[in-house]
């Protein structure tokens, strides 16, 4: 004889068993949407981070045109009325600096030798300026002239060192240039080195100036704390800064 069955308890524990198995399903599911999600939402706020960065870069670069171009229609006034003629000349090379600068406005990296082009460009107008009172020397590394390189960071160094320096001297000076790869680092300096009449103005300091501030709040941002910064006035007609840069970011 066949025993009788509760219908009732197997169609029960069938059903809580098709329950267990549709949220335990449902759950893993679930999850997997969440951290899908969760995941989705860290690569927005990391790229919502990097365009915030590059609009802050490039509002910082921003700033250095017009200060630039102020410092440089200074430069062709002063020419204008004693030395018409170089006033003009002057007038073309700020030209030339200009398409530059325009071509690479919206650009944070720009290769090493198109940089130095802006900065030769800007010594250029300096030059017919000062006359023999400014000498430049460059020691540049070739294997670094087609590296990526922080685009506006020598010519306001070489414009501090040529406002608070050269100009302010009256048997003129040095400003030399060097930047080197070593150990997988770019390794920069500026040094600007005057006549022995009067010290340098101690002015000249990360915290004073926009230039120099400029471009430590973009060298933060592009590098976090994987650059190092030094300025080193410690001889009264001598002054110099520093910088290290990972080859690559």
């Amino acid at each position: 004889m066949f025993e009788r069955m509760d219908i009732r308890g197997v169609i029960g524990w069938q059903f809580l068993f098709g329950m267990m198995q549709y949220f335990f399903v449902a759950g893993i599911f679930y999850t997997i949407i969440y951290h899908r999600n969760l995941k989705q939402k860290e690569m927005e706020g990391a790229e919502l981070k990097i365009l915030t960065r590059d609009a802050e870069l490039k509002a910082l670069k921003l700033q250095m045109n017009p200060h630039f171009l102020f410092n440089s229609l200074n430069s062709i006034n002063a020419l204008v009325t004693k030395d018409p003629a170089s006033a003009r000349k002057m007038i073309a090379q700020l030209s030339d600096l200009l398409r530059m600068s325009l071509e690479t406005h919206d650009k944070l990296m720009i290769p090493l030798k198109e940089e130095l082009a802006l900065v030769h460009s800007y010594l250029a107008i300096e030059q017919m300026r000062f006359g023999d009172k400014m000498t430049f020397t460059a020691d540049i590394d070739p294997e670094l002239l087609t590296k990526p390189f922080p685009a506006m960071l020598l010519q306001p160094l070489l414009e501090n060192a040529v406002k608070h320096g050269i100009a302010n001297t009256r048997t003129g000076g040095t400003i030399s240039l060097s930047i080197r790869l070593i150990n997988n680092q770019i390794i920069g300096t500026v040094v600007n080195e005057t006549g022995g009449e009067m010290p340098l103005k101690p002015a000249i300091t990360e915290s004073n100036g926009i230039s120099l501030n400029n471009i430590r709040q973009r060298l933060d941002r592009m590098y976090g704390d994987n650059y190092s910064w030094q300025i080193d006035q410690s001889e009264a007609n001598k002054f110099k800064v520093e910088f290290k840069l990972p080859l690559n970011i």
